[in-house]
């Protein structure tokens, strides 16, 4: 959930209210964080802090995976779960890589992927783990 200006306005409003006649900068700032810890206000994704799922599939061939792999690790990804299988030919796959220490942002790797894509025959595609998720809610 996101705080709307608004919203936080009256928070602040509100707090000030409580304070009363001592109220001050000082006093204002830890009541205004004291009373953001009981907001749910789950931080936006980031590549720093959501692990991105990696889907690949296309024609099997020899080293896909030696290759996404490979690409992964020169980004500093960490593969924290994999499973590939090969269907009558074609080759499937899904990471799931922790980016915490990957110096390149979202739409970097997507774009490194597109180009893994065109010289191994697979369309890879990347993206946050929350949307993944939130895209396959029942």
């Amino acid at each position: 959930m996101r705080v709307s200006k608004e919203e936080l306005e009256k928070i602040v409003q509100g707090l000030a209210q409580r304070l009363g006649p001592d109220l001050d900068y000082e006093s204002l700032r830890r009541a205004s964080i004291e009373a953001l810890k009981y907001i749910h206000m789950p931080s936006t994704p980031t590549i720093e802090n959501d692990r991105i799922v990696v889907t690949g599939f296309g024609l099997d061939s020899s080293g896909i995976l030696a290759n996404i792999t490979t690409y992964i690790a020169n980004q500093k990804g960490n593969i924290v779960d994999i499973t590939q299988s090969i269907i009558q030919g074609y080759f499937t796959l899904i990471l799931i890589i922790d980016p915490s220490n990957m110096e390149i942002d979202l739409q970097t790797l997507k774009s490194g992927l597109e180009q893994l894509s065109t010289k191994v025959g697979v369309k890879f595609d990347a993206q946050r783990e929350s949307i993944f998720r939130a895209m396959h809610r029942v």
